[in-house]
């Protein structure tokens, strides 16, 4: 799948992706969302203006992370809006509880 979206198997590279890449982008979060089972398949999405930083992980989780609490907030409450709740606990033994959890 990662060589049909023009990316090598095994690439651990930075990879930089232009406006009319979105839907490459959008293929690489889902690939690793479905098919990445360990911390070497976890991806980093940081976009130009470094406000927030997006990842997926292999717990098959997606954390956004805010520069600042003002954005966190806002984008929490409108995922709310849309139904999608933060969650109240963590997926399994083996991931690390955030802080906002506590």
């Amino acid at each position: 799948m990662l060589e049909g979206i023009g990316i090598p198997v095994g690439t651990a590279e930075v990879l930089q992706f232009q406006h009319d890449d979105l839907g490459r982008l959008i293929s690489l979060l889902l690939i690793t969302s479905i098919f990445g089972w360990s911390v070497g398949h976890d991806l980093y999405v940081v976009p130009d203006n470094a406000q927030y930083i997006l990842k997926t992980d292999h717990h098959g989780i997606i954390h956004v992370e805010f520069r600042n609490e003002g954005d966190a907030n806002a984008w929490a409450s409108r995922m709310n809006e849309r139904g999608f709740q933060l969650p109240d606990g963590v997926p399994d033994d083996t991931f690390k509880k955030p802080s906002w959890m506590n």
